[in-house]
């Protein structure tokens, strides 16, 4: 009994210490990551595109690359820029005014930036790494597997084609992700599942057998 609790920050990682090292569900505990409410969808948004360079940037570099080379339709008047240089607020208040999002991390242990964007009411296209796949089940997204820039570039385009011709059915699609991921991934859930580590912790402790 050297091991009284394993806290995992999402079902990813959940999975992988409950299957592939075996240890019980008894000793794992599910912490739910909060979302910052200063993540939250303007009401006057852009046609923005927004990323993160900082990882796997060679996979940044050649996205931009097809975006500059390919002819997408619909889109004209797009403007896309990357989030670097800024402060959490300001990257709050980046996210709260687009309207795509371009994921390149990869691994995560969870997928912050996913959720922050998904919670700003952007769709988002790109890698899930792992543990951010659990937050690509709420419509509008799309999970590209790592290193399939073909399927990259053409999500786009998909994405693209909705905001241009079905805006009300994708704003509607936006608004209820945005609903989703702030509701679920809440400050309330983060105490409530912290409250339940503890709580085995402790009772984890008293029934510890303390040589004398």
């Amino acid at each position: 009994h050297s091991v009284i609790q394993i806290l995992s920050v999402s079902e990813d990682t959940y999975n992988f210490l409950y299957t592939n090292l075996g240890i019980p569900d008894h000793k794992l505990t599910r912490i739910i990551n909060a979302i910052e409410s200063i993540f939250k969808p303007s009401i006057d948004k852009e046609k923005r595109i927004h990323w993160m360079p900082r990882k796997n940037p060679d996979h940044v570099q050649a996205i931009m690359l097809s975006l500059q080379k390919s002819k997408l339709r619909n889109i004209e008047g797009w403007q896309g820029k990357p989030l670097k240089g800024l402060s959490h607020s300001e990257v709050a208040k980046s996210m709260n005014n687009a309207r795509i999002f371009l994921s390149f991390g990869h691994p995560e242990g969870f997928g912050l930036p996913i959720a922050e964007a998904m919670a700003s009411g952007c769709w988002v296209i790109g890698y899930a790494g792992g543990g951010g796949r659990e937050l690509f089940r709420f419509g509008a997204s799309e999970l590209i597997e790592f290193g399939d820039w073909y399927r990259y570039l053409n999500s786009i385009q998909i994405a693209l084609n909705n905001f241009a011709n079905q805006p009300r059915e994708t704003e509607l699609s936006l608004q209820r992700q945005s609903l989703a991921i702030r509701s679920l991934y809440s400050f309330s859930e983060e105490r409530r599942t912290i409250k339940i580590a503890w709580d085995r912790i402790a009772k984890a402790f008293m029934n510890l057998d303390i040589p004398q």
